[in-house]
């Protein structure tokens, strides 16, 4: 079952960008054994190597929600905001 789309991007700062690309990969395999996980993707930005992009997609709104719950994701989210600039998340439902 496909559902929720969740597209986060990250700004962080250009001094750190390999320890987000650390922390941010860190997150990949927990995050894909999740219940209703169905994708969970990084990107990094060609032209500006401090941007990241996680595609994520969840059969539930549930799902979701317990995947921002998780013990890997709220441990890792205190670095993350002391290397992120700016986070941009929207999330979207499946219409057809």
């Amino acid at each position: 079952m496909r559902g929720i789309k969740l597209v986060a991007i990250f700004r962080v700062k250009k001094e750190r960008i390999e320890e987000a690309r650390e922390v941010f990969e860190a997150l990949i395999e927990p995050t894909r054994k999740e219940k209703g996980c169905i994708e969970y993707e990084l990107f990094q930005d060609m032209q500006d190597p401090a941007s990241f992009v996680f595609i994520e997609e969840w059969a539930t709104a549930e799902d979701l929600e317990n995947h921002r719950k998780s013990g890997h994701l709220t441990s890792a989210r205190e670095i993350m905001n002391s290397f992120t600039v700016e986070k941009i998340s929207s999330t979207y439902k499946l219409i057809k």
